[in-house]
């Protein structure tokens, strides 16, 4: 089943608000440790890893409302049976590959 997701004004003002709390410079930047710090995560190489997953392109540790609207969609709304199932499949794509790279290595 597909679900697909429709984000009205009214949610984008709410992200708005959200993003507001975390922005407290007021640049229009959140910086990543605060921003893992108000999930209540540290932040570490398996969150910088999240990140480069959405393929969001951060140069500065911070970002803007766009990339923290897109983070929150891809990181949050997933259940944790398909937070489960992915670091499976990707556990299994590393052995298989280090599997194949060491094999051929040795050849």
């Amino acid at each position: 089943m597909i679900l697909t997701l429709t984000i009205i004004l009214g949610d984008i003002s709410q992200f708005q608000s959200y993003f507001n709390l975390l922005d407290k410079s007021r640049s229009g930047y959140v910086k990543f440790d605060d921003f893992f710090a108000a999930l209540e995560y540290e932040r570490n190489s398996f969150t910088d890893e999240l990140v480069d997953l959405f393929s969001i392109e951060f140069e500065e540790p911070e970002f803007g409302l766009n990339d923290f609207i897109v983070f929150i969609c891809n990181y949050c709304f997933f259940e944790t049976s398909e937070v489960i199932r992915f670091l499976l499949y990707m556990y299994d794509l590393l052995t298989y590959l280090l599997k194949h790279l060491f094999t051929d290595s040795l050849m």
